[in-house]
């Protein structure tokens, strides 16, 4: 059976041949079986139904492909547009804004002139007028910004955009060894976090060679002098080290496996029947009533919100001083707790950061992984899309600009006291990484990493969480799971 195929709204399809075109997937109905496309070169406001299935079909054979980048989607800072253009676009959105929320009944040739017809009535402007904003919003990619004049100086029309403390547990030791360690909680991490690290750095890993990178980096006895913001050298040599039976054995206890040697992605989730949506209302996985009637679906709204982790970086061009602590942004899933997209930053929680953290939900998670040493498949992390209702955590809404993205992607910001936080589990329990809970802080782990080698290890954290879910998802289909299984509903046999 091959792979599901998921298309989104939005998507743009070109068809090479005869009749060369490219059309846009303008709507998907909720049982995701059909939609409706528009012909991005018509001049006309003609609307096509079509079958999810069929499109997938023509993906798969070759037919058409699925652009990753849209060169008809209208970007523009509107500090920089004249005043003028911002009425006119101001005016078209007041009469198309009323329209969209009749989708479907929009895409029916039959009700459709009816609903312009009262369109016309209801702002005093001709048919033609209406259709133009119609077939121009559908062209350039349904966002108010679509609606500008002279688009193609604001947008770049064409343009390719990237887009434990005791006694000793186990085997006693050979006479003359040191007892060793205990394997507790604090020291598995560190375990974590030095596999994670190595095998970014190497193409070829090798066990011995990430034990001998461990004791190099994180028991090297080195001190953290906060009041100069150093990190001085060993006092001392450490007596008592982890042994590399201890470092191999919870390697592959904690599934800390690097991705050279894990089972191919997928095969764990192979088997389970498909999951509607309603089901997944049933076993608690929508989102709590409370945050705002998010719909049940898969990448209809995300969460952004920011966390302090509890560990000291250091610079990346001189690694005696100390850079801080970072703050990592995360946007998660409500519908399935996936994790969408990342950012870590030393500077002050704000507005910037969560929007980059929201631009990494669209960008191409296998280049993006990449470039942090970590090779995936595009199955292991399916987000490559803005949400449709992005809800902000209340401390990242001072000094927010929702208009932008309205205008720029459609999304639109809604403030929140709390949302989806499963991933948190995965970062403070198996990395360590946040704010320090009954066993202490992370101190072996300050003064070793810098920002990207951090970004590195929340990467694995990430990925764990979305294969695998959080504490509060034990007895709940993992977060990948169930955004496959839903979107996965409609895929043709």
């Amino acid at each position: 059976m091959p792979a599901p195929l998921t298309l989104r709204r939005n998507d743009l399809l070109r068809y090479a041949a005869p009749p060369a075109r490219t059309v846009r997937l303008l709507w998907i109905d909720a049982e995701q079986r059909h939609g409706y496309v528009f012909d991005v070169a018509a001049t006309s406001a003609e609307v096509e139904p079509v079958a999810l299935a069929r499109l997938a079909d023509d993906v798969r054979a070759g037919r058409a492909v699925v652009l990753a980048d849209d060169p008809y989607l209208v970007v523009a800072q509107p500090e920089l547009l004249p005043a003028k253009h911002l009425q006119l676009r101001e005016q078209a959105w007041r009469i198309v804004e009323g329209l969209t929320r009749r989708e479907p009944a929009i895409f029916l040739a039959r009700l459709r002139g009816q609903l312009i017809a009262e369109a016309t009535a209801l702002h005093g402007v001709s048919h033609p007028t209406i259709y133009r904003y119609l077939r121009r919003y559908w062209q350039r990619g349904q966002t108010p910004n679509a609606l500008l004049p002279d688009y193609a100086n604001s947008g770049g029309r064409g343009k390719e955009r990237a887009a434990s403390e005791g006694v000793k547990r186990g085997r006693p030791r050979k006479a003359g060894a040191d007892p060793g360690l205990n394997t507790d909680l604090a020291l598995r991490r560190v375990f974590r976090v030095a596999t994670a690290l190595y095998a970014a750095e190497h193409a070829k890993f090798s066990r011995r060679g990430a034990y001998r990178a461990m004791l190099r980096d994180f028991f090297d006895g080195r001190r953290i002098d906060l009041d100069s913001g150093r990190v001085l050298p060993a006092g001392a040599a450490i007596a008592v080290l982890p042994s590399f039976g201890q470092f191999n054995y919870w390697l592959e206890q904690d599934d800390d496996r690097p991705p050279q040697l894990r089972p191919r992605a997928g095969k764990a989730d192979a088997g389970h029947p498909p999951l509607s949506v309603a089901d997944a209302d049933a076993d608690g996985m929508a989102p709590p009533a409370d945050l705002a009637a998010a719909p049940g679906r898969p990448g209809a709204s995300y969460y952004v919100e920011a966390v302090r982790a509890e560990l000291q970086l250091v610079s990346s061009t001189d690694r005696t001083v100390l850079a801080g602590r970072p703050l990592l942004y995360v946007v998660s899933d409500c519908f399935s707790g996936m994790v969408a997209g990342v950012y870590a930053s030393l500077e002050p929680a704000g507005w910037d950061g969560a929007m980059l953290a929201l631009a990494n939900c669209g960008a191409d998670k296998q280049r993006y992984c990449a470039g942090l040493g970590r090779a995936i498949d595009a199955a292991e992390w399916p987000v490559w899309h803005l949400p449709e209702t992005l809800l902000v955590q209340s401390a990242l809404s001072a000094g927010w600009n929702d208009d932008t993205l309205l205008h720029n992607f459609n999304v639109r910001c809604r403030p929140v006291a709390d949302g989806p936080a499963d991933w948190k589990a995965t970062l403070a329990r198996r990395f360590k990484l946040l704010a320090p809970g009954e066993e202490g802080g992370a101190d072996r782990l300050d003064g070793v990493l810098d920002l990207r080698q951090f970004s590195r290890v929340v990467l694995e954290a990430v990925l764990h969480h979305n294969r695998s879910g959080g504490a509060a998802r034990k007895d709940a289909p993992a977060p990948r799971a169930l955004w496959d299984r839903a979107c996965a509903i409609a895929a043709p046999a």
